[in-house]
């Protein structure tokens, strides 16, 4: 198997994996809830055909070569863009208030230490001459701070219940800035009206099946699982403003 097969086998299995993960604590999260069985399972049941349709779409899309028209902006740019709307619009639903209203805040701040993995596939495609060392920690990304981040954030989350909210505003404020430098970085390097960095084919690839999968899905997750943690921070302190908690 060539090191591009490889690397794109890998990159949509972990992929499928943070999915999985999600739904299993998004299944949690729903028990945590009044909500009646039915409209829990109701909500699990679409919540995952709507993420099985949505890679379905990428993958035939990539496979279109959709993604590989070169311009502005870059086309795997624009799966980030239109999830981002779709997670945005979702987290100010009825139920999605419920349910980030009863979830733990070091929950979600736990999950992003799944862009460690994330990190460490770049390098490893680095390494096998896959993608420039500009995509890994060696190069502009900088991403595996945030991961690594997440894992004391989390921490201090559950040790420090009094400052947990500032603590979880700072984090996913410092987690966006560097995903979003990092999501920079690549868009420089495209070729288009704005690019600085010299281009490289390899990051093409990004808009190829599987590969597709990494800005349509895990930085989708990354920037997502930001804005719902955001919008829970917001949720549960007018819920303990109402209750006259400080």
């Amino acid at each position: 198997m060539n090191p591009i097969t490889s690397a794109g086998i890998l990159i949509a299995v972990y992929a499928l994996l943070c999915i999985i993960v999600f739904l299993i604590g998004l299944r949690q999260a729903l028990r945590y809830t009044s909500l009646p069985t039915h409209t829990q399972q109701r909500t699990l049941i679409i919540t995952s055909l709507v993420i099985a349709g949505w890679m379905t779409l990428l993958h035939i899309l990539a496979r279109q070569h959709v993604f590989a028209v070169q311009g502005f902006p870059p086309r795997p740019m624009l799966t980030v863009l239109l999830g981002l709307i779709i997670i945005l619009a979702i987290s100010f639903t009825s139920t999605a208030k419920i349910i980030l209203g009863v979830t733990p805040l070091y929950w979600l701040v736990f999950f992003q230490v799944f862009r460690v993995g994330v990190e460490l596939w770049f390098w490893y495609t680095y390494k096998t001459g896959v993608f420039p060392k500009l995509m890994t920690f060696e190069g502009a990304n900088l991403d595996i701070i945030s991961g690594l981040l997440a894992l004391v954030t989390g921490f201090l989350i559950l040790k420090k219940p009094s400052t947990a909210r500032a603590i979880t505003l700072f984090y996913n404020i410092a987690g966006i800035l560097i995903l979003l430098n990092t999501l920079r970085a690549a868009a420089l390097s495209m070729p288009s009206p704005i690019q600085q960095y010299p281009f490289d084919e390899r990051l093409l690839l990004l808009g190829s099946p599987y590969f597709i999968y990494l800005p349509g899905i895990l930085v989708v997750l990354a920037l997502g699982l930001h804005i719902l943690s955001l919008r829970q921070v917001s949720l549960q302190a007018g819920i303990k403003a109402t209750n006259g908690e400080q």
